[in-house]
């Protein structure tokens, strides 16, 4: 929930969390969202996503199901739409 709120607030970066991709390029916030009001946002991406906590080694990965993921600024997020690997950082 903590990284979908920062992720929410576009504030990964002042809260500790780092992405990276499979070829261990830095992702930001416009790389992996998509806002279609200010109420509704999906995290997006065509591969796997590694996410660091105070550090740029990731220590979890999610994999997408679906193309694009909802969540909201609560940190609630659809569960069927990912998969999670390593430590789950909540």
């Amino acid at each position: 929930m903590h990284f979908f709120r920062a992720l929410w607030a576009n504030g990964l970066k002042d809260t500790g969390f780092t992405i990276i991709n499979t070829w261990d390029e830095s992702l930001y916030y416009d790389n992996i969202v998509i806002q279609k009001d200010n109420f509704m946002k999906f995290l997006t991406y065509p591969d796997k996503l590694g996410i660091g906590y105070f550090s740029r080694e990731p220590s979890t990965y999610i994999g997408f199901l679906e193309k694009d993921v909802y969540f909201d600024k609560n940190g609630y997020f659809d569960p069927s739409g990912i998969t999670w690997e390593g430590i789950i950082v909540l």
